[in-house]
């Protein structure tokens, strides 16, 4: 996962050395082979661990693994953060409930399923609160954004997503006011605040060449092509356009269709 996703390295639990041999995955290619070949027997072992006795081998499972499965295997991810709430329980975690509960509402959202998305970022929230785990709190607030969105209640989601900034201001989590800005602009960019969106993905977009989240790297460019293409620079529109499906691509992650089919429709043009 580090080789994959050296961004995000900071959020996911650190865990002592392997004292068996590993294989060399310095190579991205050949880290996501591993996580596709052994993805089944993962999620066996969350299931396994969470049942027999190891609950934070589940949990950790689960904080490590979560960005590979939003790559699309939607159905492990609410098999094993759902093992990971259940664990967390168990061991009155409420750091690690409310993380796996927030894993959980992610892999929700992504199959559409709203309604159990909201559930379980509202339930995370106050335990987040009860942990004082501020950058756990953007990260549900920034989520809730997105349902909001998805909803088409676009000011209630900026609500939230300005939230999420103002917290991840305050812990000074980069990438996750990337996000926020991200967030504030799509949310813009429907309301027909174009200047507004092209700031505020232009601010995310600043902020992720330094930090490295391509996945939000990807979502400004795109966010960048729609307000130009709003604004009538085609041309600007068609360069962001251009950017963002390899970067969805490569990180496993859906979106490179859609933002394919902006290009194709300028192309068109």
């Amino acid at each position: 996962m580090d080789t994959l996703y050296p961004a995000e390295a900071h959020h996911r639990p650190r865990i002592p050395a392997p004292t068996t041999p590993t294989p060399p995955l310095t190579d991205p290619d050949a880290a996501r082979d591993w996580l596709d070949t052994e993805r089944p027997i993962l999620v066996a072992v969350a299931a396994h661990t969470a049942n027999h006795g190891w609950p934070t081998h589940t949990t950790r499972l689960s904080a490590t693994l979560f960005r590979y499965f939003t790559g699309g295997h939607f159905a492990d991810a609410v098999a094993i953060h759902g093992h990971a709430r259940d664990a967390a329980r168990v061991i009155d975690d409420p750091t690690a409930q409310a993380a796996a509960l927030t894993n959980l509402g992610e892999a929700h959202m992504q199959m559409s399923r709203h309604g159990s998305a909201a559930e379980c970022f509202a339930e995370a929230l106050p335990l987040f609160r009860r942990a004082d785990d501020e950058v756990g709190q953007a990260r549900a607030v920034h989520n809730l954004g997105i349902v909001e969105q998805r909803l088409g209640r676009y000011e209630s989601a900026a609500t939230h997503y300005r939230r999420a900034l103002e917290l991840c201001g305050r812990t000074g989590d980069r990438t996750g006011e990337a996000g926020a800005h991200n967030g504030l602009g799509e949310a813009a960019q429907t309301a027909g605040r174009t200047a507004d969106a092209l700031a505020h993905h232009t601010a995310a977009h600043a902020i992720v060449t330094t930090t490295g989240a391509r996945d939000q790297l990807a979502r400004a460019h795109a966010g960048l092509g729609h307000a130009h293409r709003a604004l009538g620079d085609l041309t600007a529109a068609r360069e962001e356009y251009r950017r963002a499906p390899a970067l969805y691509t490569d990180l496993g992650m859906v979106g490179a269709d859609v933002v394919r089919s902006h290009l194709a429709a300028l192309d068109e043009r």
